[in-house]
């Protein structure tokens, strides 16, 4: 990259790019990841008897990130900030539940 070029030139591979993320289909978005907010919300019902308050915990982020899917999905207008949206948010769903799942196995493999 020579020192001389424009910032902000997007690259070739920039996320406008991606066919992906410029697909007006909601459902192909919501469908998987509620498949993924349900099985990660039954997970932590099992991890209930182990430990609650991080169960708990994990119940409430994953419900609450797939809320604010349905919300994104009603409210956004610009298919590509909404997509985007959804990208995150099902990140967001799937490095919770393995992060706190992992919490609850450190907590119980410590005591």
């Amino acid at each position: 990259m020579s020192p001389l070029a424009d910032l902000h030139v997007d690259p070739p591979h920039a996320t406008a790019a991606r066919p992906a993320l410029s697909d007006e289909r909601r459902r192909h978005w919501l469908v998987p990841t509620a498949v993924l907010a349900a099985v990660s919300v039954g997970t932590f019902v099992l991890a209930f008897v182990l430990n609650p308050p991080i169960a708990v915990t994990g119940i409430v982020l994953v419900t609450t990130f797939y809320v604010a899917m349905l919300v994104c999905a009603v409210a956004a207008r610009n298919v590509h900030n909404r997509t985007l949206a959804f990208a995150w948010l099902t990140g967001a769903i799937s490095v919770t539940s393995v992060v706190l799942m992992l919490f609850v196995l450190a907590v119980e493999a410590i005591s």
